[in-house]
């Protein structure tokens, strides 16, 4: 199909990578927010969302030339959250295989507990909208199932993730708000 339409795939990783999600407001030196969504998923606490910024002008030049694609080890409620405040219109990430989560792939996500380095990294940290103690690192296996390597490009912030995929890995600088790495994503 993407060969027929000649188009590459594109997939997005979206925690780090497009979005910063954390239990804890965001908030410069002046006590301004640097966040610019919150949300609450089920009872559990709130939740802040830095955006990379000038992402929504990426994705709309990006989604016409490419076959886009959204990718989270979180949960799918999560990704619906987060899709409602990057892509509101579903223009970008739209059809039934456009958003990729760990409720419909459970095999391609390979997992092992990180309750301690990961916590000591990552302080306070939110990924995929759980606490650093319970983040889980994943080997993201994704490329077989496109079909062909030679279609697909990745866009992550860890190249330790995609290990047998990452020849078609663009890894970027983590998106951290308050920090000289948080660039622009420019198209």
């Amino acid at each position: 199909k993407l060969l027929a339409a000649r188009k590459l795939c594109l997939v997005l990783d979206m925690d780090e990578t497009l979005i910063h999600t954390q239990p804890t407001p965001l908030l410069d030196a002046q006590d301004k927010p640097l966040y610019q969504h919150e949300f609450t998923l089920g009872a559990s606490e709130k939740h802040y969302i830095f955006v990379r910024p000038h992402l929504a002008r990426f994705l709309r030049g990006l989604s016409a030339e490419y076959d886009m694609r959204l990718y989270t080890s979180g949960t799918r409620q999560y990704a619906d959250v987060v899709l409602g405040f990057i892509d509101p219109d579903r223009t970008a990430f739209c059809g039934s295989q456009a958003v990729i989560t760990r409720d419909e792939n459970p095999q391609q996500f390979t997992s092992v507990r990180t309750a301690g380095a990961a916590a000591r990294e990552l302080p306070g940290k939110v990924i995929s909208g759980e606490p650093a103690e319970r983040v889980l690192v994943t080997q993201k296996k994704i490329l077989p199932s496109f079909g062909t390597q030679a279609c697909v490009v990745v866009v992550d912030d860890r190249e330790d993730v995609w290990e047998s995929d990452n020849a078609n890995l663009l890894c970027i600088f983590p998106c951290l708000p308050r920090t000289q790495h948080c660039i622009e994503l420019v198209w």
